[in-house]
């Protein structure tokens, strides 16, 4: 049970189980076991996104923002130990959790051109753009430990291209996350000419 740690200390739990699953040799029995440490998460995660797409102001509850920031570093953490296996995670929440980047994208965005320069500031806007940066995180993070670099680039690059390039181009300064720039220039330093095809819409975006 974990139900009496600190958050710091579910997420070094949740690092050590990635390492004894990245231990398993067959392939399969690791995605079986990183889907049964990951369910009670994903049970979660999956409530929240069919919250929100029937209602995305359940986005903006202080309560909300902190669970789902809790839940994208547990992702993180074993993410960080588990290396490869951890695709399989990955496909199940990638969509959606693009989704949410931008509907927090899209908050921001409306609260500081209502709200002024201070907005950008507010505790509100900070705990949104907090969920942005982990997620940024998760995916850079798997960049770095994937050793499987082609199938990231033909499954996952084209569909993080809008969410997360384009909003940054669109939105106006203040709410623009320079993680968004280390991000991409990890994903060129670390898959290089892999990279070719998506440079065009780099230079575009």
């Amino acid at each position: 049970t974990i139900k009496d740690l600190e958050l710091h200390q579910i997420h070094m739990f949740y690092e050590a189980v990635g390492i004894m699953i990245a231990a398993e040799a067959d392939r399969k029995k690791q995605e079986e076991y990183l889907s049964r440490l990951m369910m009670p998460a994903n049970d979660f995660w999956q409530n929240m996104i069919q919250q929100a797409n029937v209602n995305s102001e359940i986005l903006k509850s202080t309560q909300a923002v902190k669970d789902i920031q809790h839940y994208l570093q547990t992702n993180v953490s074993v993410c960080s130990s588990l290396g490869t296996p951890f695709v399989f995670q990955l496909n199940r929440i990638f969509v959606d959790m693009l989704n949410v980047y931008r509907m927090y994208s899209e908050l921001i965005s409306t609260t500081i051109a209502t709200g002024g320069p201070h907005a950008a500031k507010s505790s509100a806007v900070k705990a949104m753009r907090s969920v942005k940066k982990v997620t940024l995180r998760l995916i850079e993070t798997f960049v770095a430990k994937t050793g499987e670099v082609d199938t990231f680039v033909q499954q996952h690059v084209p569909a993080m291209m809008d969410p997360i390039l384009g909003d940054y181009t669109r939105n106006v300064p203040d709410a623009r996350d320079a993680e968004v720039l280390s991000l991409f220039a990890a994903m060129i330093d670390r898959m290089k000419e892999k990279m070719e095809h998506c440079l065009s819409n780099l230079i575009t975006w």
